[in-house]
This record gives C-alpha cells, sequence and structure tokens, in this order.
C-alpha cells in the first residue's frame, strides 16, 4: 500500500461560502494619519486636518487635544462623520498634539454595546512665529584688516517657530549682506563668521529671522564693525580653527549639516582657506547619496543617519601661510525604537489567545526607555480591567488578552513608551473571527467493497467576512480548487466528493485504499480532516493513500518498547528464582 506524504505545501483556491453581510465585524482600522506630523500654521489661519479610517460598521470620529477628548462648543470642532478637524482661527490658544479616534460599536444578542476605539498617529499643530529679541546695547567690533571676526546673532531667548527658519544677516537698510564669495558665512546659530575683514567690511549689521509663511523679518541688535586698514597691505595670514558645531545632536533617520570654520587668508585664490572632511579613520570624504560637501567646504551634510554614524569626523584647512584641523562628534539620538517593530493589527479565531508586544529601545548609549503604559479602547489600563481577560507580562512590554471572542473583544489597543528624547505612540487592533466549524464530517474509517460508492464529503462554515479554502492529499501530493484525489468525483461548488467503484476496473479498485485528507482554512486557520479507506474485499492494497510514516513509526515503537518490557520482566523473574 502507498504512503501518504502530507506534509506538502498548501496552494489555495479561493471558495465562496454564504455570507450572513449582518454578521461581519471590523474594528477601525486608521488610514489617516499614520505617522507622527508636526504642522504648521499663520495667525488666524483656517485650519482642518483629516482622519479616515474604515470598519464595519462604519466608524464615527471623535478627535483628542494633548490626550483629553475635545469638548463641543470650543474653538476646535470636528466632523465626526468625515473625521475632519476645523480650527476656524488658529491661535497659539489653539496648539497641541491631536490624535483622531475613530470608533465603531458592536452589539452582542443581549443588546449589550461593545465599542472599538482607535487613535491615529500624532499631529502636532504649531503657529509659525518669530518673538522679539532680547533687548540689547549695539555691539561694537573694532578689528584690523585681513582679521577673523564674528557676530552673534543673539536669538537664544527668541520664540522662532517654523517649518523653514531662515537666519540672514541685513544693512541699516534691510538689505541682505553678500557672502562675498565664501569669505562670509552663516552658521546654524545666525552667528556671522568673517574669514578674514577688509575695509569695505565696515557697517552696521542686524541679524534677522523669517519663517515660511509669514512675510516679515524680525531684526536684532545693531552690530557696528570697525575695520582699520592694514600699512602694510595683503600678506598671508595662517589658517586657524574658529568654530564648529562639534556635539550637535541628530535624530536617527533625518539630515545632519556639520560646520567647520577656519580663518585665514592668503594672497593667492581663492585667498580663504581650503577646507576638507575626512573621518576618524583619516580617509577624505566626497559627495555621494550619503554625503554632501558643499561647496564653501564648511559644511558637511549627512543624510539617512543611523547609529553607525556616531563618531567624530576630521575637519582641516590650509593656505600658503600653515595648516590647521579640528574633531566634529556627531551624537545620533532617538526617541524610543520598536525593536521588532510597532503593535500590529491581528485577527485571531474566536476563543484565541492574543499577544500585543511594545519591545523599545533607546539609541546606543544613551538611558532605557520607561517601561510601556498601556490603553485599551483609548482608556488607560488600571484596576478597572478584568484581570481574567486582560495581563501584562515581561516588565510590561507584553499586553495579553485571553479567551478572545467575537461577541465582545473586538477592540483596539495602545502603547505609549517614553525616553529622554521623546514619545512614541503606537495603535493595533483585534479583530475576531467565528472559527471554521465541520458541518459534515465523515467517519474516520471508511469500509468498501467493489462496485458500491463512498461519500467523503466533507463541509464547513466560517465567518461571513472569510472565504473558506480547500485541497486534498494522498498519494503524496496536494490537490487544489477543482482538482482532486484520483478516482474522487469532486464538485468544488457544492462540496460534494465521492468514489463510484463501479466505474473503475479491478485494478483501479485496487489502488483507492488508504489515507486520504482534507484540508479547510482561511487566511487564519487551518482544519485537517483525515479518514481511512478499507477495502473490504482485498487483502492489501497498494493504495492510493497509505499509512503515514510517522504512523508506522509510531507502532515499530511501540512493538520495541513491548519486546523490552517483556525483556526486563523475563530478566526480573529469572532472578527472583535463582534468588529462591
Amino acid at each position: 500500500m502507498a504512503h501518504v506524504h502530507v506534509s506538502a505545501f498548501l496552494l489555495l483556491l479561493m471558495v465562496p461560502v454564504s455570507h450572513c453581510q449582518s454578521d461581519i465585524r471590523k474594528p477601525p482600522i486608521v488610514l489617516t494619519p499614520t505617522s507622527t506630523t508636526v504642522l504648521y500654521f499663520s495667525e488666524n489661519k483656517n485650519v482642518m486636518v483629516n482622519c479616515t479610517a474604515n470598519g464595519i460598521p462604519q466608524p464615527t470620529y471623535s478627535w483628542l487635544k494633548n490626550k483629553t477628548a475635545i469638548a463641543p462648543g470650543g474653538t476646535v470642532t470636528y466632523d465626526s462623520t468625515t473625521g475632519s478637524l476645523l480650527i476656524p482661527k488658529f491661535t497659539v490658544n489653539e496648539e497641541g498634539t491631536y490624535i483622531c479616534s475613530p470608533r465603531n460599536v458592536f452589539t452582542d444578542v443581549q443588546g449589550t454595546q461593545f465599542p472599538a476605539v482607535s487613535w491615529s498617529s500624532r499631529v502636532m499643530l504649531r503657529q509659525s512665529r518669530v518673538g522679539r529679541f532680547d533687548s540689547a546695547v549695539t555691539v561694537t567690533k573694532q578689528v584690523t584688516e585681513y582679521d577673523y571676526v564674528m557676530l552673534q546673532c543673539g536669538n537664544e531667548n527668541t520664540d522662532v517657530v517654523g517649518s523653514n527658519i531662515k537666519l540672514n544677516w541685513y544693512d541699516v537698510n534691510r538689505i541682505g549682506i553678500s557672502m562675498d564669495g565664501g569669505r562670509l558665512f552663516v552658521d546654524q546659530k545666525g552667528n556671522l563668521h568673517f574669514t578674514y575683514t577688509l575695509v569695505k567690511d565696515q557697517l552696521s549689521y542686524y541679524c534677522g529671522i523669517s519663517v515660511e509663511g509669514e512675510s516679515f523679518i524680525r531684526l536684532g541688535t545693531k552690530n557696528d564693525v570697525f575695520v582699520n586698514a592694514k600699512p602694510s597691505g595683503p600678506t598671508a595670514v595662517k589658517v586657524q580653527f574658529q568654530y564648529s558645531n562639534s556635539k550637535i545632536k541628530a535624530l536617527r533617520f533625518s539630515s545632519v549639516k556639520l560646520e567647520c570654520v577656519f580663518s585665514g587668508y592668503d594672497p593667492v585664490s581663492p585667498n580663504i582657506p581650503v577646507v576638507q572632511w575626512k573621518y576618524d579613520s583619516g580617509a577624505v570624504i566626497t559627495s555621494n547619496n550619503k554625503y554632501t560637501v558643499f561647496p564653501d567646504s564648511r559644511i558637511l551634510m549627512i543624510t539617512g543617519l543611523d547609529e553607525s554614524d556616531e563618531r567624530n569626523y576630521l575637519c582641516s584647512a590650509s593656505n600658503s601661510a600653515g595648516q590647521a584641523s579640528s574633531t566634529v562628534f556627531l551624537n545620533i539620538t532617538s526617541g524610543p525604537i520598536f525593536v521588532n517593530g510597532a503593535p500590529t493589527d491581528q485577527t485571531v479565531p474566536d476563543d484565541s489567545n492574543v499577544s500585543f508586544n511594545c519591545e523599545t529601545r533607546s539609541a546606543s548609549g544613551e538611558n532605557p526607555p520607561a517601561p510601556p503604559t498601556w490603553f485599551i479602547n483609548g482608556n488607560k489600563m488600571g484596576g478597572q480591567n478584568n484581570p481574567s481577560k486582560f495581563g501584562l507580562s515581561n516588565n510590561n512590554v507584553t499586553l495579553n488578552i485571553y479567551n478572545a471572542r467575537k461577541e465582545t473583544d473586538i477592540m483596539c489597543v495602545q502603547c505609549e513608551v517614553a525616553n529622554d528624547i521623546d514619545t512614541v505612540l503606537a495603535n493595533a487592533c483585534l479583530n475576531v473571527i467565528l472559527p471554521i466549524k465541520i458541518l459534515n464530517n465523515p467517519t474516520l474509517l471508511k469500509e468498501i467493497r467493489y462496485r458500491d460508492s463512498i461519500d467523503l464529503t466533507v463541509t464547513a462554515s466560517t465567518d461571513p467576512s472569510m472565504t473558506l479554502l480547500y485541497s486534498w492529499e494522498c498519494n503524496n501530493k496536494t490537490y487544489t480548487g477543482a482538482n482532486s484525489c484520483p478516482y474522487v468525483i469532486y464538485n468544488s461548488n457544492t462540496g460534494q466528493a465521492y468514489i463510484n467503484t463501479s466505474t473503475l476496473t479491478e485494478e483501479q479498485y485496487g489502488t483507492i485504499g488508504g489515507l486520504y485528507r482534507k484540508n479547510i482554512y482561511n487566511q487564519y486557520e487551518l482544519k485537517m480532516v483525515d479518514f481511512y479507506v478499507r477495502l473490504l474485499d482485498r487483502q492489501a492494497s497498494t493504495a492510493g493513500a497509505g499509512l503515514d510514516p510517522w504512523i508506522i513509526g509510531l507502532i515499530i515503537g511501540l512493538l520495541l518498547l513491548l519486546i523490552v518490557i517483556l525483556i526486563i520482566i523475563f530478566v526480573i523473574c529469572r532472578k527472583k528464582q535463582e534468588g529462591d
């Protein structure tokens, strides 16, 4: 009798089953926004932020501001049907962190309602603005021609908020100062560097700040520069290191600009020091997809940052009078990083145990995150939660839900984790479906004689939101769709299956004995139905489906165990007889 190898990979063919539309349930899955977003708006701007979700029944919407439900009648409203957040005249009073919260409600047979509440990613709303500079007296700088000088912007305490903050310098007529072919340079703090000064630099200077979306430029303190002509005329001035933004912090996956400023003058073009960037290994850095050396070479931009980019970068400069160098340390930082990804949506059969994991870490060398805080349908977990239904383990990293039921336990969960840098929020929904139920299960043993017929029909039901899939296994092969085992007449639409031996030759009949398996499955569950066909009028069969190798191995193992036991009993009895 041939053996059936039942480990073949299952191929899928969709076979529709009747759906009960009224019992299809799906929790609210957020479509937008799905990533943390910061939006800037001008004062009194009309603001609308969209939120969309799908689910069955169709979700309704509400919004939270700083994790507090937005009450009706205020300056911030929302459309519970479309999900849009509306602010007619945006001001600093409306600044905050907003979360869209779609929900739908399910009712059990007793009429009790069970909501499923989801959270979107955070949307941070900010008003674009440039506050006033600290009042200060005029700053005076007096230098000799070809000396280095730096003018501070003085914006350390200025309230500046915007998507594209621009720092430039202006003269008394509010005309932008020329960078004079790279001789002047404005760093990211807004400070103005003169690689070397010329008599023509004797002016009044004002640091100016503007942000995208605002039409004005805020000017800071007046800086008067007086330049004394050098009597001896231009001579080479040795390169000296003056400034860098060493120890700058940058977030993973973001971009950063490293800055390195040298002073010095060379009568030979290009007059300003030539800067070169190197890795800490000493290899020269050139522009490519990750690194960009700016034309004046004072800036090295690095994109797509990861923790391996945290290191010292060397900058050096030279001219005909000498050379100098320095290091710029880049510190890569991050909010909590999900170790194996954020919690994800899950669909499980009824009465399953479910776990959601919220394991995070900080960037290398930084303090670890605090344990997660969990929310169930937007409500913080606490004593109100049934301990036989919900449990936390692994230092709050894992949320366990026990015996999830379709009738009561379709829900969404949220986890929030903070470290010294930032806070991350993740949302995941749990959908529970009815399990696959075998409605018509043939007896395990099917006995048949030549010219008879046997019924191999297996029917099943599943959740109305699912489609059942079927396959057959026999003769070490898997059959899908309308195909089935040899000599099995199978209707893939109705599921009816049988063997009519009256249409077979005796030789064909002799091959049909053995083990048959029908697989019934959907995306989330698999049921296997096995039955054995015995030919009553044959001593043995080279069957179309033989015993599994593991069954044969089990029988052999049991026989060997029985032999060992008999031997042990025989030895014990012999020793007792010898002792007597």
